[in-house]
């Protein structure tokens, strides 16, 4: 018993890593790879099983389930003949609960699919508008055209005028590019000098340009005039209360 157990392994083995080697075959008849021939790169070229989801709900006439659209089965597909040179196809899968067969095929003509057996297609009502929502429609349709004329003239006239001044920046190609140019340099020397100085300063920092803004802001927070209790101040000894002082100004 244990010789054919380990005569078992070695066989799961040998087929395991591809080299089990039929017994029935002959290397005269040819490669072992022809005498074993291709099973199919997926399992429907192996089996003929594809994975399918039902493009409509439906019922089954079985058990009477209903089976959502969105379903997915393993479905048995084959060809069942041709519209034009389109081919039809028929897929057959079990049902979940009774396991009747249920089958389905391809209707190119309407580009939809037909229930063949055991299979009954769930009938959804057609919406039918009524008259005032037809009319509003129709209103709707008008006014969105006379909004897209009335667009449509107004972007022709904003792509008119940037034509035109395209046409006038870039009649003269010398001008505008040494235009252009003198502006880069003027900016690049801008940004220098603001380097240097920052550096002069000892700042860690590079300073940004002044504008508009930035003046008004240092005009409000500038500091306010001397008064005269400040002139006073100033010109008064910080020795006035000192008994020296006070000799002085009697002298």
């Amino acid at each position: 018993e244990n010789q054919q157990n380990m005569a078992h392994l070695s066989l799961c083995a040998t087929q395991a890593d591809n080299f089990y080697i039929p017994p029935t075959w002959d290397p005269k008849e040819g490669s072992l790879k022809k005498f074993v021939g291709n099973k199919g790169r997926n399992q429907f070229e192996r089996y003929g099983i594809v994975r399918l989801e039902l493009p409509f709900d439906c019922w089954c006439d079985g058990c009477s389930r209903h089976l959502a659209k969105g379903t997915r089965f393993n479905a048995s597909k084959e060809k069942a003949g041709t519209y034009y040179s389109t081919t039809l196809w028929r897929f057959g899968m079990n049902c979940p609960t009774c396991k009747v067969l249920l089958v389905l095929k391809t209707d190119p003509a309407n580009r939809d699919y037909k229930c063949e057996e055991n299979l009954r297609r769930r009938a959804v009502a057609a919406e039918v508008p009524s008259e005032q929502a037809r009319d509003e429609g129709v209103i709707a349709d008008l006014e969105r055209r006379e909004d897209g004329k009335r667009k449509a003239a107004k972007d022709k006239a904003e792509i008119l005028a940037l034509a035109a001044r395209s046409g006038e920046a870039f009649q003269d190609d010398f001008s505008t590019n040494a235009a252009l140019r003198k502006r880069h340099r003027t900016k690049r020397q801008e940004q220098d000098d603001l380097k240097a100085k920052a550096r002069r300063l000892g700042l860690a920092f590079d300073l940004q340009p002044l504008g508009d803004d930035d003046l008004e802001v240092a005009r409000r927070e500038r500091r306010p005039r001397t008064t005269k209790a400040n002139d006073v101040v100033k010109t008064c000894s910080i020795f006035a209360n000192s008994s020296s002082y006070k000799r002085r100004r009697q002298r």
